[in-house]
């Protein structure tokens, strides 16, 4: 969905991290115990929110897909 929604610029910085023009713009995180019959995969995308709205301390490395608030059910 991020590809789609912001063309060839994404890209997938091994082992868990999307960025767009080198910025973090989303997030995959995955636990799992098999031994134990679970796995747990958790996605984070910056779909609606201002990069200016983060803590400083990422404003230089974090990307934003620049949607509304309204958009963020439908992607």
């Amino acid at each position: 969905a991020v590809a789609q929604t912001v063309g060839d610029d994404a890209r997938i910085k091994w082992p868990n991290d999307v960025l767009l023009r080198d910025r973090k713009v989303a997030g995959i995180l995955a636990e799992a115990r098999p031994q134990e019959g679970w796995a747990v995969l958790g996605i984070g995308v910056n779909v609606a929110i201002r990069v200016e709205d983060l803590p400083v301390e990422l404003h230089a490395t974090a990307a934003t897909l620049g949607r509304d608030p309204a958009d963020v059910e439908p992607f």
